[in-house]
């Protein structure tokens, strides 16, 4: 049988056809995977500044943030519209009185809906400290408080007070523990959460840092527009042993 040479270029124009077609999905899927995965932001104290580190996402959070503060309703107002904004708040609440909480996580619930941000809040850890009990308090109240509104991830069972999870303030965590809380908010998100590559080399400094100090630590101003300095006054936490 003979092969015409006209048969032969048609059938190689077709395959040539259907292999760049191939190509132009895969990388369709590829741009619109990409597309699909939300920018995320820390907001809070402290903890939430360990817990951008483990997301290598950027965060607005600093030192002695607590719910009923006008810093955490300013915080949310600061990230851009239709981000995720990723709370940490409660753990400098349970130092001292929990009364009235409730008006205050009422408030950033307003202020998350207004400004059109899909939201997980992060609730206080257990901590080593005699004030452990307001943290089991405080979490519950969060739970029904928040029960049908945002998702919200308890950070006060058994699985993160393990001491190999924890900094040696009874407070913070080392970056396995923050990994661990990245990683149920990241769940809790139910959307993939964009990572910044931008300084990789610089997080992974910071984050080797963070892992001697055993607390968390700044990242510097060039990491994103929405960051800011920490507070300079001592941690809440800390400060009131």
């Amino acid at each position: 049988m003979v092969r015409s040479k006209g048969a032969v270029t048609i059938r190689w124009s077709v395959r040539s056809i259907i292999l760049s077609a191939f190509g132009g999905l895969v990388a369709l899927l590829s741009c619109a995977s990409q597309s699909h995965a939300s920018k995320a932001v820390v907001i809070g104290d402290s903890i939430g500044v360990g817990i951008s580190m483990a997301g290598h996402v950027p965060h607005l959070a600093h030192n002695s943030v607590t719910i009923r503060s006008a810093d955490a309703l300013s915080q949310l107002k600061r990230v851009p519209h239709g981000s995720v904004a990723i709370i940490s708040l409660g753990t400098n609440d349970a130092v001292g009185s929990i009364k009235g909480v409730e008006s205050g996580i009422d408030k950033i619930v307003a202020v998350a809906k207004s400004e059109d941000l899909h939201v997980v809040w992060i609730g206080p850890p257990c901590v080593r400290k005699d004030w452990n009990k307001n943290v089991v308090k405080l979490d519950e109240i969060l739970k029904a408080r928040l029960a049908g509104k945002i998702p919200y991830v308890s950070a006060a069972d058994t699985a993160l007070c393990d001491g190999g999870l924890r900094a040696g303030d009874g407070v913070h965590f080392n970056m396995r523990g923050y990994s661990m809380l990245w990683a149920r908010a990241s769940e809790a998100a139910g959307v993939p959460l964009e990572a910044d590559q931008a300084d990789e080399a610089t997080s992974k400094r910071k984050r080797s840092h963070a892992r001697k100090r055993h607390a968390p630590e700044k990242e510097s101003n060039d990491q994103a527009a929405v960051e800011q300095r920490p507070a300079a006054e001592p941690h809440a936490e800390v400060a009131a042993e």
